[in-house]
């Protein structure tokens, strides 16, 4: 808390992960103090396991990686 100067009661917590529900209790704990997002490995390795054989797979990377090195 004092490293980042994080304050329970102004700031949110992000918490990163796959989806787990050890991850996702998180959220519960914390109350409405903290939100859960899906970390970009775990987005890209679905992508890569759901479209590894899509004519547009190399396109769908591309973007995909676009858009991290904006972010």
């Amino acid at each position: 808390m004092e490293n980042f100067e994080y304050d329970p009661t102004g700031h949110k917590l992000v918490i990163n992960g796959d989806g787990a529900r050890w991850i996702t209790s998180c959220t519960d704990h914390f109350q409405n103090r903290a939100f859960f997002s899906f970390d970009r490995f775990h987005v890209a390795r679905d992508i890569r396991r759901l479209f590894r054989n899509h004519p547009r797979y190399r396109r769908m990377q591309k973007a995909l990686s676009a858009m991290t090195a904006v972010n």
